[in-house]
């Protein structure tokens, strides 16, 4: 089995300093993807536009979980509350190798 989509999130709280990494889901980037036509401006600068999306990415895997509250971030995913998510915690995302997922690869 593959895993299309699957993103590993490494977060780091600078007020608890503490890090931990979560996994996306596919819905989770379906979601981003179209929060992201909706919200973003199309002429913001590639770089910030990349970094803007890795948070939302790692927001909605968070919403999933229902870990946002237990964070203290808002409710709502927008641009402000990105930069204010920004402003408490790194975010690196990249996709997951298919040795880190938490589910064997089972042959077909």
């Amino acid at each position: 089995m593959r895993y299309g989509l699957t993103f590993e999130i490494e977060i780091y709280d600078f007020v608890a300093q503490r890090g931990e990494t979560i996994y996306s889901r596919p819905g989770d980037y379906i979601r981003m993807m179209l929060w992201a036509e909706k919200n973003l401006d199309k002429n913001l600068n590639e770089d910030v536009r990349s970094l803007v999306t890795n948070y939302a990415t790692a927001y909605i895997a968070l919403q999933r979980e229902g870990r946002v509250e237990v964070l203290g971030l808002p409710a709502d995913l927008s641009f402000d509350n990105i930069k204010a998510m920004a402003d408490r915690f790194s975010v690196h995302v990249e996709l997951a190798k298919k040795d880190s997922l938490p589910l064997a690869e089972q042959p077909r």
